[in-house]
């Protein structure tokens, strides 16, 4: 989607637009567009080229045009639970069943195809920028951006480990120690398979933080945060340790306390990428979460 900045130069020093856009944080797939079209970045309103010289009291537009063609997502009618949205990103509290990316199975009931027909009379196409991802059947919040230069600059806070994500899981037995750090790697189980091992010989470095909140009755509510961001992290995590997830169809198959996995992304916290403001979102947890919380718990 389209985004228009604007930024006012007060610096006494003069430097070129293309070093002002860089410490902006403009990245150079970016910046090819903007050398391709001066109409993208201008200076006091007029056209201007990356190499022109900005002066102090200027002021500077940036047009930041979709650079995708489009994605052949499938705009499907959905029930949305948007938890914030502004012109950069929106947050979504993700439902039960509901894959984030159409896959070769399902290409029409995703997050990805909601939001596509939500969008769907803006005046340029929606590219769906999934920032943070959650499995199929694990609910919470799921932080998407709107636009390239949005979605750069999350993308680069993901990769330094910068957006900090906590979830609370229902788990079979209770950890010992209360609180610790899982470091444990994780592999893929064989080279087409979904499933996730712990591998000391082929894994990826793997680190998850958690805190036992509550326990009774042989469980234990957890506050798990992902120190690294593997696929199935927690939920493989967990299980290494002795307490699987309940319901968890793929991880502790014998347990069907609950009907999917009880692990839900309950609160996110980042630097919004325009405002530079640092921001928390919370979702609460889904009725059928609850509903076991309150009868093991309460």
């Amino acid at each position: 989607m389209e985004r228009i900045l604007t930024y006012n130069y007060n610096s006494s020093v003069s430097k070129p637009l293309a070093e002002f856009l860089m410490n902006k944080g403009y990245g150079e797939h970016l910046m090819v567009n903007f050398r391709k079209d001066d109409n993208q970045t201008l200076i006091n309103g007029i056209p201007s080229f990356l190499n022109s010289e900005i002066h102090q009291g200027d002021m500077i537009t940036v047009v930041v045009s979709e650079t995708s063609l489009g994605d052949n997502i499938i705009p499907t009618p959905m029930d949305l639970d948007i938890i914030y949205e502004d012109e950069d990103i929106i947050l979504i509290n993700k439902g039960i069943n509901l894959p984030v990316h159409p896959t070769r199975h399902e290409n029409e009931h995703t997050l990805a195809n909601g939001l596509k027909y939500y969008y769907r009379n803006e005046k340029t196409p929606f590219i769906f920028r999934c920032i943070t991802r959650l499995d199929k059947d694990t609910t919470g919040i799921v932080l998407v951006a709107k636009n390239p230069f949005s979605a750069a600059l999350l993308s680069k806070q993901m990769t330094v480990s910068k957006i900090f994500k906590t979830y609370y899981a229902i788990v079979e037995g209770v950890p010992d120690p209360k609180e610790d750090i899982i470091n444990m790697p994780i592999a893929r189980e064989g080279e087409d398979g979904i499933k996730r091992v712990i591998d000391y010989t082929n894994g990826d470095e793997c680190y998850t933080r958690y805190l036992v909140e509550k326990e009774a009755k042989g469980y234990a509510f957890v506050k798990a945060i992902p120190v690294t961001g593997r696929t199935h992290q927690i939920r493989v995590h967990m299980k290494a340790i002795g307490c699987p997830i309940i319901g968890d169809k793929l991880y502790n198959p014998e347990n069907n306390t609950m009907a999917r996995q009880a692990l839900h992304a309950y609160s996110i916290t980042f630097t919004h990428p325009i405002t530079k403001a640092e921001v928390t979102y919370e979702a609460p947890m889904p009725k059928d979460m609850q509903d076991v919380y309150d009868r093991l718990f309460k």
